[in-house]
Order: structure tokens, then sequence, then C-alpha cells
């Protein structure tokens, strides 16, 4: 059967200008709702040009710095639950046989989950950054800062009740993360999965926001990127049309357009 036997609802990868903090344009990502036997997880890539690619300058050292805003919308009048994992992927950790890249295939991983706290990927460990939910229609802000040489990345963020001011994650005992896919080729693509879990063990079901996508390949960066120089932007979605899905080819070799996304069982 095809993937989209099955969702009861399809997953959405698209635009949506959501009511709350005037962002304007931004990327939902929505898991879809499974039918009573199925599951899935939806994958969305993005390929990044040459000059915004992470490379390995040995004998140098620089750091990289890698910058979005997220955002959980209300859903009914209750906080939205999404599981969604986030980062950067190299194209030789795609899969010889689909074509498709999938959790394997990040070096650089964080995850929002359906409880509403973040975490990220230390080598073969999720390791938890927040103690509670963040709060819902606020825009945070994140940085990832890679060191590729040492295939290492940090986590800040910036937003809501419990962080007014921009924080090194976890607050009390910063974690300096191993890459789970490690390498030194190039970091050439972002990567986005949002999963609905399985039958059993229901994960997702909602949408998360997503929006101006940054990237520094020269340093550790930790302004905002509105406002100082060093910022390449990767996308703000403003050039698209609000409520129009992405690129929805399910096959990812046969992607149209610079977003790229498939459902996979």
């Amino acid at each position: 059967r095809s993937p989209d036997d099955q969702y009861d609802v399809l997953p959405f990868f698209g635009v949506r200008n959501p009511a709350f903090g005037g962002q304007g344009n931004v990327l939902s990502l929505h898991p879809g709702v499974p039918s009573a036997d199925g599951q899935g997880n939806t994958t969305i890539e993005r390929a990044l040009p040459s000059s915004q690619q992470i490379v390995d300058n040995f004998p140098n050292s620089n750091k990289s710095t890698f910058y979005f805003k997220f955002a959980l919308p209300l859903v009914a009048g209750a906080p939205a639950e999404s599981n969604t994992t986030w980062g950067l992927v190299h194209e030789a950790a795609r899969n010889a046989e689909t074509g498709k890249h999938a959790y394997g295939s990040y070096s650089v991983l964080g995850r929002i989950m359906q409880d509403g706290g973040i975490d990220i990927r230390d080598e073969g460990t999720y390791t938890d950054l927040t103690t509670a939910a963040l709060n819902t229609e606020t825009w945070y802000e994140t940085w990832f800062v890679v060191d590729h040489t040492a295939n290492t990345f940090t986590q800040y963020i910036k937003g809501g009740t419990d962080y007014p001011t921009q924080t090194q994650l976890p607050k009390d005992a910063v974690v300096t993360a191993g890459y789970r896919n490690k390498t030194f080729d190039a970091l050439e693509s972002m990567l986005f999965v949002t999963s609905t879990g399985s039958p059993t063990g229901r994960a997702g079901k909602d949408p998360v926001y997503l929006d101006d996508f940054h990237i520094d390949v020269s340093a550790e960066n930790l302004t905002s990127p509105a406002a100082p120089a060093g910022w390449a932007k990767i996308d703000d979605m403003e050039s698209y049309t609000v409520d129009t899905e992405l690129d929805t080819n399910v096959d990812p070799t046969i992607g149209t357009g610079v977003w790229n996304f498939y459902r996979s069982p």
C-alpha cells in the first residue's frame, strides 16, 4: 500500500500565517492523523548552497552557527503535541536504496517532544534540555553552535517565561553533544522529521511552526540575525503563498523545489 493509505488526515508541510507573534509566513510541520493500523514519519529537507554548507576546515577549527525560530500553537485550546526532530545532515547519509534521509542521517540533531520539552541527541543518547514544557503561542530563538572539526555542538535558546535571555542548555549543566552520525563531509542540508509514533505508542499529532532559518559558517554567532552582519539567510518563508503545501513528491530523488517533502511508512 502507499504511504498515503496510512493516514485518515494527510500530513501537511507548508506555509501558514499564524495570528500570534507577528512572524508573517511560517513553515508548518503537521504529522497528520494516522489510520487505526497505520503509522508514519514525514520528512522535509532543504539542500543548502555551497556557501552555506558547514565544511571541515582542518587544521583550522572555527565554529559555525545554525539558527531558526520555532513555536507551538494552541490546538482546540490545548498545547500542540509535536514530536519533531531538526538538524543538519550530509548527503552521503541518505539511504542508498530508498533515496531518503531518516533519523540515522542526522549529525546535528535536536527535537521537540509531545510534552512540550526539547532535547538533543548526544551521540547515541537523547539528553533532555528543559525540565518543563515550553510556552505555547510563543516564538523561541534557537542557536546550534557547531564544531565540525570536533563533531560536536551545543544549543542555546531565548524566549518564553523560562528563557527571557539567551541561555545555553541545559540551564544548570550545559551539554556539548557529539554527532549522531559522525562525519567530516560537508553538512549540506537541513532535515526535519515529524512522527505520529506507532499504533501502540502514539507521538505527535499537531503542528509545530518554524521560521527565519539562518546560518553563519564562519563563527560562533550568538546574535539575532535581524540585526548584526555575519548571517546568511536560508529562508524566511515570505516568498511562498499562505496555505500552500511545499514540494509534495513522495520520492525525494525527484523533488522539484528547494524544499522536498516525503512520507514514509
